[in-house]
């Protein structure tokens, strides 16, 4: 009885497997290398770090942390920061609390701050929670007056 249950999971086995390689394979067959060339590839990997320097230059800008940006540099860079931001979590709500210490007029820098707080405290982050948040509720409460 034993003999006959093992050759019947071996014999399904046998039987099964070649349809879940035809699946790989289906997905493998997916994305053919040979349609992108390597001009193509290069262009799209140039884009890329372009953006990423980008996006490096304008975190800096944007903290600001050696005061060497003008506000109006600041409010710049946090914006686009803001604006290609594909996810509203506790890095974009520093982004808000960031342009509100450039602000452009007081009620502008009430609504960034106001709105960093609250993304920052609906993500539950712990990783800019502590100084920055205490830091960010202290200008939210001055700046919303």
């Amino acid at each position: 009885m034993m003999r006959a249950l093992i050759a019947a999971i071996a014999f399904l086995g046998l039987t099964v497997s070649p349809a879940f390689t035809d699946t790989a394979r289906a997905q493998d067959d997916f994305f053919d290398e040979s349609e992108i060339d390597d001009a193509d590839a290069d262009a799209f990997f140039e884009e890329f770090m372009g953006s990423v320097r980008r996006d490096e230059a304008d975190r800096e800008r944007c903290a600001n942390t050696r005061d060497t940006v003008s506000k109006e540099e600041q409010y710049d860079a946090c914006t686009r920061l803001i604006e290609d931001a594909s996810n509203e979590n506790d890095l974009a709500g520093t982004y808000y609390v960031n342009r509100a210490l450039a602000p452009k007029s007081p009620t502008g820098q009430c609504e960034d701050v106001t709105r960093g707080v609250a993304i920052i405290e609906g993500s539950k982050s712990t990783v800019f929670s502590g100084a920055f948040l205490d830091a960010a509720n202290s200008l939210k409460n001055s700046a919303s007056r």
